[in-house]
């Protein structure tokens, strides 16, 4: 192993919480990406996308990940990103399925890849601390029209009793399911709705009874 896979290596071994399967997935590879490039030397260099990519997520600047006689492409600008810079947060989109079953919302063994969200936006809409946030897929059409299937959702997982009506992340017969939670005040019972009209309400049920992950607080759509 020369000299740049071995500082490629120890750079995302030493960042936390980050390890070659996650970085790969980051750069929306396939798991072994990185593992292959630094071990087998294939492919022999990364692009200039990957690179760039690969610098973000490790807070350095892109000239640092050059090999030996590589220079930067067509001499862009070099982004340096600094790990004091707070500008942006990057939140962890997981795989919801693999854990459903126990009724778990998130497993890091399950990260997908990461979102990078503003910061200060973060903080105005979710007081909750950066690591109870989280990113998820919605799987089916029972919301639509307001959420489609392979929307991704931002989850605030603090909010876990439905104070008010929204739109929740809620296990319902050991299924994981994103649904509109309506709150009767003064029968104080709940309803989980889906907006589809094709799929009928699970009505007069018990707010505490009910098993919340989180709650959704923004969407994103692939148009």
């Amino acid at each position: 192993m020369d000299d740049y896979r071995k500082k490629l290596l120890a750079r995302i071994e030493q960042t936390p919480d980050l390890d070659l399967k996650k970085a790969s997935l980051f750069l929306g590879k396939s798991p072994a990406y990185l593992h292959k490039h630094i071990h087998a030397g294939s492919p022999k260099k990364l692009d200039g996308d990957d690179r760039r990519k690969l610098a973000m997520l490790l807070k350095v600047r892109e000239e640092d990940l050059l090999q030996e006689g590589e220079t930067l492409d067509d001499f862009k600008t070099i982004a340096v990103y600094d790990a004091s810079d707070s500008e942006f947060t990057k939140i962890p989109v997981y795989d919801v399925y693999a854990s459903a079953g126990n009724g778990c919302l998130v497993d890091n063994e399950h990260i997908l890849y990461y979102l990078s969200f503003r910061t200060r936006w973060l903080k105005d809409i979710s007081s909750s601390p950066i690591h109870k946030l989280a990113v998820i897929r919605v799987d089916g059409d029972s919301m639509e029209r307001t959420l489609s299937h392979d929307d991704t959702v931002l989850v605030d997982m603090t909010q876990t009793y439905p104070r008010s009506d929204g739109i929740y992340v809620v296990l319902y017969d050991e299924v994981l399911m994103v649904k509109r939670v309506q709150i009767d005040p003064v029968r104080r019972l709940a309803c989980i709705i889906s907006d589809n009209p094709l799929y009928k309400p699970i009505e007069n049920l018990v707010p505490e009874d009910i098993k919340i992950a989180g709650r959704v607080l923004w969407l994103g759509r692939r148009v």
